[in-house]
């Protein structure tokens, strides 16, 4: 009977030691590590502010008055996207405001004052900067050539690919005047359309804007500036494209051309491209070749033959379309 005792004692604080030691383990194993959950497409910023004239460049005499001219081109890119910035340089030439392309001249180049590069130009005065669009990324990129006081400014636009984006030819925006006109005048007394910077403005609200222009590369900075100086909501210029040959003296379809290339390529990287927005037949056509809707506001009634595109009768109706 006694060696009963003993043994139902025995079992029994082996129970309590084996409880402690149980309890024990528990408190020292570390709990299991949290796996990062994957950020929502949601999340991602579909726009970064727009990277314009200023922020951290330290800026140097008017581009359009410097012996040499830096015309970086806009980008529209996807988040973590590495891309190639296009850049022309040119010199100023013997005649009052001729400009020839400046060849084997090193541009340094930075992102917000940071992480400074180089890159040589071409015998075309074009370079090609190397970069990456990261999540946030906010700052401008600066573009100085070495050993010269003038600075421009590239602007990068970061979108999800998933945004929808409408393209607008914005030198039908000018208030009664060609965009030849707005080249010679250096845009000194064009105004915009009142109507169309309302439409736009709303549009920009629910979709991605880009901007095409029939102006030459060497006017990107001044019908950048006059965007943003009339309200219109900011979005990538994409400027004529030399290969076009002169769009004064282009011949007959180039414009089309042109527009169409344009949209194709933003479509191909933007499967959301869906309309594009012009007051000329041929240029609402181009965009319908492009494989997007094309409009064209015109408040005539007159009927085009082999027309495509569709018509929209005032501006406002712009506001209103949708994919």
């Amino acid at each position: 009977k006694h060696g009963i005792y003993v043994l139902a004692a025995i079992l029994c604080l082996s129970s309590v030691s084996c409880r402690k030691r149980k309890k024990s383990n528990n408190q020292n194993t570390p709990p299991p590590l949290s796996q990062p959950s994957p950020i929502p497409s949601a999340d991602i910023p579909k726009t970064v502010p727009n990277i314009s004239f200023g922020g951290h460049c330290p800026l140097g005499p008017d581009t359009t008055e410097a012996s040499t001219r830096i015309l970086p081109s806009d980008a529209l890119v996807t988040w973590n996207e590495s891309f190639k910035l296009p850049v022309q340089v040119l010199k100023k030439g013997l005649i009052p405001g001729s400009y020839s392309n400046a060849r084997n001249y090193r541009l340094s180049f930075d992102v917000g004052g940071t992480s400074p590069s180089s890159a040589v130009t071409d015998q075309s005065g074009m370079a090609l900067l190397s970069l990456q669009a990261y999540e946030q990324t906010t700052n401008p990129i600066c573009v100085s050539i070495r050993g010269d006081v003038s600075t421009s400014v590239g602007r990068v636009f970061v979108s999800n690919p998933k945004d929808s984006l409408v393209v607008v030819l914005i030198d039908d925006v000018f208030e009664n005047t060609t965009a030849k006109a707005f080249s010679e005048k250096k845009s000194v007394g064009v105004t915009a359309n009142s109507l169309a910077v309302k439409a736009i403005d709303e549009l920009a609200s629910k979709y991605r804007i880009v901007y095409i222009s029939l102006l030459e590369e060497s006017m990107g900075p001044v019908l950048k500036r006059w965007i943003k100086s009339n309200s219109l909501p900011p979005g990538p210029v994409y400027l004529w494209d030399d290969s076009y040959g002169s769009i004064q003296s282009s011949a007959l379809g180039a414009d089309f051309t042109f527009v169409s290339a344009v949209t194709r390529k933003l479509k191909s990287k933007f499967t959301r491209v869906f309309a594009g927005i012009s007051t000329q037949t041929r240029v609402g056509n181009a965009f319908v070749a492009a494989g997007i809707d094309g409009y064209f506001v015109s408040s005539g009634t007159s009927t085009v033959s082999g027309l495509q595109a569709k018509r929209l009768m005032s501006w406002s109706d712009a506001s209103l379309i949708k994919p």
